[in-house]
């Protein structure tokens, strides 16, 4: 892998062996303000300096105003959502393997292509991967790690 630091102090960009992709990481600023000029293109997968990613959403402990100047810490968020369809693959792989390491409890992929709900639990922090994977059919239901019985909601719902 080449890494190439550009003029700007919060952009870094990562090219791989092939050299057939490139991988771009920012700032969470940086980042917005790229795309919002159009210098980047949205929704395609970006990993943060930090290696803090994005989710697309996510059920954490607390209210919004517990989160005003910080993100919530692994021990605080009960489950993490991805919806994915162009970066499918970076969100079972990459993603997958910081929020296990993280030890987040429950991933879930919302899996646009397949139209499934791949529900990721038992993290093994030490390998960075989930002991245990389920995948839902649109008829099942997924059940949100929510309290102590959780939360059921329709798997039809996710991917509507």
């Amino acid at each position: 892998m080449t890494l190439l630091k550009l003029p700007h102090s919060q952009v870094t960009l990562l090219q791989t062996v092939d050299d057939q992709k490139l991988v771009y990481a920012l700032t969470v600023n940086a980042y917005h303000r790229m795309i919002e000029e159009g210098v980047l293109p949205e929704g395609e997968p970006f990993e943060l300096i930090q290696g803090e990613p994005e989710p697309d959403g996510a059920v954490v402990l607390g209210r919004n105003d517990d989160y005003i100047d910080h993100h919530p810490a692994a021990k605080e968020v009960l489950c993490v959502i991805e919806v994915s369809e162009a970066t499918l693959e970076h969100d079972r792989t990459n993603k997958q393997q910081i929020y296990a390491s993280a030890g987040i409890k429950q991933y879930l992929i919302i899996n646009l292509v397949d139209r499934v709900v791949e529900v990721y639990t038992q993290p093994m922090i030490e390998s960075g991967r989930y002991g245990q994977t389920v995948t839902l059919t649109e008829r099942q239901q997924v059940t949100l790690m929510v309290g102590k019985k959780g939360l059921m909601v329709p798997a039809k719902r996710l991917l509507a």
